[in-house]
Parts: C-alpha cells; structure tokens; sequence
C-alpha cells in the first residue's frame, strides 16, 4: 500500500548538482552586484558622457566668443595678419583646440590655425545663424565640438555690425579618454564595494546558515531512524523560533512512536484474531453454499416434475374438454334425429291417409267413368238413330246428318278415353295399395328406428356425465399441480435468492479474509517501521 500525505520531491542529478545554501546566498549576492555595479557603471558613463559633452561644449562657446571679442578690430580691418597672428596663439593656447578659422563678412577665409590632423577644417561651412551656434562634427574621421560665434564690430555708442566669424572646433577625443578612465575608477570602485558586499554577506549567511546545518543534521538522523537528537533551542530569532519548533515536534514524535508501538502489538494480535475468525466463516460459508446449491437442484427438479405434472393435467382437461364436447354434439345429433323421425313418421301416415284417400277418389272417378261410358254409349246410340233419321229427311237433314256423325264420332272418342282413364285408374289404385304397404312398412320401422335412438340417445347421456365429472376431476388435479408448481416456483425462487445472497455472503467473507490477511500484513509490516526508530 502507497502511504499516502506529504512526498519528498529528490531532484534527479541532486548528489551532483546539489548546491548549499550558503553558495546560493553568495552567488544570488555576487550575481546581483554585478549586474548592479554593471547598471550603475553604465548609468554613470552615460550621465558623465552628457556632462562632459555639455562642459566642452561651453568651452568652446566661451572660447569663440571671446576669441570673436578679440580680433573684431582686426576682423574689421580685414587685417589677415594680425588674425592669423591670434588664431596661431590660440591653437597653442587653448587646449583641445582642433582648429579654428576666421573668415569675413562673406565668408571668405581670413585667417585659420588647425591641429595635425585637421589640414581639411577650412573645407568645413560654417553653421548658418545669427547668434552663436553650437554642433557635433565629424571631420574626417575625428569628433568634435564645433562653436560658430558672429564678429561684431562698431564705434564707440554706435551700432554693432556683423563683419566676420569666428568658426571653432574642440577634439572629443580628450574628451573620451577622460570619460573612459573615470569610468574604470567608477567601476572599480563598484567591484571593490562588491567584493566587501559579498565578504560580509558571507558571514550574515554563515550566522543564519550553522544554525539550520545543525537542525537539518538533526532531521536526517530522524529520519533514519534515531530520535536522540540534541536540538539548539537557545536562538531569539526566528530560526530560534523554528528550533523550538522543531524540538517540540520531535518530542511529539517521540510520544507518538511509543503509542504507535504499543497500539501496532494490539493491532497485530488483534489482525491474528480476524484472520482465523474470517478463515473460520469462510469455510462455513463454503459449506452453507454447497448444501443450498444442492437444494436449489433439487427444488428446481421438483419444480420440473410439477410443471410436467401441470402440462398432463391440461391435456387431460383438454381432451376431456373435447369429449364433452363430442357427447353434447352426440346428443343433440340423437335428439335432432329422434325429432326428425318423429316428424318423418308423421308425415308417413299423413301420406298414408293421403294415399287412402287418394284410392277412395280413384275409386269415385272410376264410376264417374263408368257413367260417361254409358253416357258415350247413349250419345253414340242417339247419334245413329239421329244419322238414321237424317237419311230419311232426305236432302233437308243432310246437315244434321253431319252433326250427328260428328257426335257419334265424339261419343266414340269419349267411350275409349273413359276406357283408357278406367285402365289408368286401375293401375293407379293398385299402386296406391302398393304405396299404402309401403308406407306402413316405413311407419314401423321409422318407429323401431326411434326408439333405438333414445337408447342411444340415453347412452350418450349416462356417457357425457361419466365425462364431466372425470373432467372436474382433472380440472381439480390440474388446479392443485398448478398450485403446487407455483409453490415449488417461489421456493424456487427463493432458493435462488438465497444463493445469490449466499454467493454474495461467501465473496464476502473471502473479502474479509483477504482484507484480514492485509491487515495482518499490514500489522506486522506498521510493527517493523515503528521498531526501526531508536527512542
């Protein structure tokens, strides 16, 4: 396990790159000086240059100015001689002077004295302007301060007037040795303050740093493991202040370490006590597991038996549904049939009667025939004696002659379809008798045919209720599986809810067991760190 709460962050390279704090006082000193004595050394050149610069400048104004006061009545003149005479005396007089040059009111050159290294000054254009005018040249490849100054000239109260100038230059170059050695002084004199800086911060670091030498000697040996360390408490500063701390803090962990001994040979002994009770539970727990697995099994094949039990039961009330069915279909069939033989025997003998009756008008129409054959008979007779009577009125019964030939002819045809209807009759009459035999015959049978279906009738009867009543029996059955199977289910159930709670209880107890064998690692382990501190 990772102890977890403050980490020690160990620089990579730190054995070899590790730097005291003392060098690091002393470098950060010397660093800063230098790069102050540097900025200040710059900043004094720069201030020195400016000054030095701005001196020659009004040097050399004064110089032409004065030199422009001098030669006027020479300027005036246009006495060249006596100009060059002044500007010879001048280049040896005034130091620096690089050269300087009179010229006239139009610019010609009177008169012009210049160093060795200024043959070309009389090249240079005087600055324009009426007063006196100052500026910064290079000539050739040397500086100077140039000076242009008018030369006024008049009587006595009168008016000044313009007659020449007087053009003047100083050498920078005197000017930069000065600025260069008054800035080594400078900066030896920085480095000098430098090194006194560093000698003193030196022993201000060495002041505060035996004192933290001492309280980080005190923590390494705490750490490795030895908390018999003697700690200086006796400082009034604030590194007075965090020795006191730091003892304070050691005494502390000293008291600690000895509750953290006495509670690690608790928690030892009391991790041994878990670890076997654990052991123990887990064991027991594998047990129970085993036994409940094993009649969950068993449940689950009663609960298999029953479903089987139900589906058989269903069956057995499905065919028996079936039967009844058959036997109410059965019945209703005999019913309708005894009812339809019923009405067939009725309508037999109403055939029957319609038979009879039907022999009893053929009898009547056979003697109705009989009296329109003899009618014919008598028609045919009167007809002949008619056709006789006729033949003796002579031509006058002629015509009634033909009527009665016509009638005897008619008599004739009636006799023979009354013999024809009397032939008919009699073979109608004798399949009426037929008929009527017939028809008793079928009366008898249809009856004998009835009564043999209300046995039937009764037998399908006797056999629907046999079967209603095995029907309520498998319903009752089938009730009382699927009852049973609905019971056996939620103990199934129950018994798989058990086991999962049972898997759950052994994962546990191993968690525990584990967890115990952790701790007691973890114990012995918390035992051996705490031992390693000398008290």
């Amino acid at each position: 396990m990772e102890a977890k709460g403050l980490k020690v962050a160990s620089p990579q390279g730190a054995d070899s790159t590790r730097l005291s704090l003392r060098t690091k006082i002393l470098g950060g000193t010397g660093i800063f000086g230098i790069v102050l004595v540097g900025i200040l050394t710059v900043a004094f050149w720069m201030q020195m240059s400016d000054s030095l610069l701005d001196e020659l400048t009004k040097r050399a104004r004064a110089v032409s100015i004065g030199m422009a006061f001098a030669v006027s009545p020479s300027a005036a003149a246009n006495d060249a001689a006596m100009l060059q005479a002044g500007t010879d005396a001048a280049l040896k007089s005034v130091a620096d002077l690089a050269y300087i040059v009179i010229r006239d009111a139009s610019g010609k050159v009177l008169a012009r004295s210049a160093g060795e290294h200024f043959s070309t000054a009389a090249a240079v254009e005087p600055a324009d302007g009426d007063g006196v005018v100052d500026r910064l040249l290079t000539v050739g490849t040397l500086p100077v301060v140039e000076t242009t100054a008018p030369i006024l000239f008049g009587p006595p109260g009168g008016t000044l007037k313009r007659v020449g100038t007087v053009q003047l230059a100083l050498d920078r170059e005197a000017l930069a040795d000065s600025l260069s050695s008054s800035t080594w002084r400078t900066a030896g004199l920085g480095l000098l303050v430098l090194v006194l800086g560093l000698l003193a911060a030196a022993g201000m670091a060495s002041l505060f740093i035996q004192p933290l030498e001492r309280l980080a000697r005190a923590a390494v040996g705490i750490a490795a493991g030895d908390l018999r360390q003697q700690i200086d408490t006796t400082g009034t500063d604030e590194i007075g202040e965090l020795a006191r701390s730091f003892a304070t803090m050691a005494d502390a962990l000293v008291h600690l370490l000895h509750d953290l001994r006495g509670a690690a040979t608790d928690l030892e002994h009391e991790a041994a006590g878990v670890l076997a009770t654990s052991t123990q539970q887990s064991a027991m727990a594998h047990q129970q597991a085993s036994a409940i697995n094993e009649t969950s099994t068993t449940v689950a094949e009663i609960a298999q038996t029953s479903k089987q039990a139900t589906s058989y039961a269903d069956a057995v009330i499905a065919q028996t549904q079936k039967s009844e069915s058959l036997s109410a279909q059965g019945q209703k069939v005999v019913t309708e049939s005894v009812e339809g033989m019923e009405k067939l025997g009725e309508q037999v003998k109403a055939i029957a009667l319609s038979i009879t009756d039907l022999n009893e008008r053929t009898l009547q129409i056979s003697d109705i025939i009989g009296q329109v054959k003899d009618v014919a008979e008598q028609s045919n007779l009167l007809a002949l004696n008619a056709s006789i009577e006729a033949a003796k009125a002579g031509e006058h019964g002629r015509g009634f002659a033909v009527v009665a030939t016509e009638m005897r002819t008619l008599a004739e045809q009636s006799r023979m379809a009354a013999e024809q209807v009397r032939v008919l009759l009699g073979e109608v009459q004798k399949g009426t008798r037929v008929a009527v035999t017939t028809t008793d015959e079928g009366s008898r049978r249809a009856q004998a045919a009835m009564e043999l279906a209300r046995g039937a009738g009764s037998t399908i009867l006797g056999l629907s209720e046999v079967i209603r009543e095995s029907s309520g029996a498998a319903r009752q059955i089938a009730g009382n599986t699927r009852q049973q199977t609905i019971g056996v289910e939620q103990i199934a159930t129950a018994m798989g809810e058990l086991t999962s709670a049972m898997s759950d209880s052994v994962e546990g107890t191993r968690r525990i067991e584990q967890v115990a064998g952790n701790l007691s690692i973890l114990s012995k382990r918390f035992s051996e760190l705490v031992g390693r501190y000398q008290l």
